[in-house]
């Protein structure tokens, strides 16, 4: 089906709009990943290092009744740093930004505990700001996206990818809505001044024929 199918209703994500069409979507930037990626290597280093130097003790102390008993507890802390890791990464790839041209949509997803979608429609989208300060942010090339609002406030969208383009991509749709919402309005308006007319010929027809009742009966 096209974007410019006339019924998109759920079709690439639930709640989709039936006269809505998806223009890009983003996730977060890879940076967000780094502290866990240095966190698990540390791990992962930390845990080689002990029995690549300490082969020879570690394996007689895991024989030993005490080892026994420990063995089970280091082994779950080993699974729940390997799965804490991988919970992480999915996460980073299920939330997401959907631009559509009609709102956008951000979507927060962390399995089993969160699925949050905040949504801002274009008629209440007042201005947008791009901020990419610091030395990283425009070496990474990420940034912040703050859009103020029709009721004041300021949504920040933070970890943009490439911010100077999905900035000027969320402005372009929002120019392209106001220009269809100026159109439906002038064709409204024009369907009113037709209509109008005719009201205005048939109330005056009416008027002309009660005039002539009252003539004739004064007769």
């Amino acid at each position: 089906m096209t974007p410019n199918s006339s019924n998109n209703k759920d079709l690439h994500f639930k709640g989709q709009y039936a006269d809505e069409h998806i223009v890009a979507f983003f996730r977060g930037h890879w940076i967000t990943l780094v502290p866990h990626i240095l966190v698990y290597g540390f791990f992962l280093a930390a845990i080689i290092a002990v029995f690549s130097f300490f082969s020879g003790t570690i394996i007689p102390f895991f024989v030993s009744p005490i080892g026994q008993f420990l063995l089970p507890v280091f082994v779950l802390l080993v699974t729940y740093g390997i799965h804490n890791f991988f919970i992480k990464l999915i996460n980073h790839f299920l939330s997401i930004v959907i631009i559509t041209n009609l709102r956008i949509i951000e979507v927060q997803k962390m399995i089993f505990i969160k699925d949050l979608q905040n949504s801002l429609d274009m008629g209440v989208i007042q201005d947008i700001k791009k901020e990419q300060n610091g030395f990283w942010k425009n070496i990474l090339n990420f940034g912040e996206l703050l859009i103020m609002l029709s009721s004041s406030d300021i949504q920040a969208i933070k970890f943009v990818p490439n911010p100077n383009f999905h900035f000027r991509l969320i402005n372009r749709a929002k120019i392209e809505w106001q220009q269809k919402q100026a159109h439906q309005n002038a064709n409204q308006q024009r369907n009113h001044q037709e209509i109008l007319p005719e009201n205005t010929t048939i109330a005056s027809t009416h008027v002309r024929h009660q005039l002539q009742d009252q003539h004739l009966r004064q007769k």
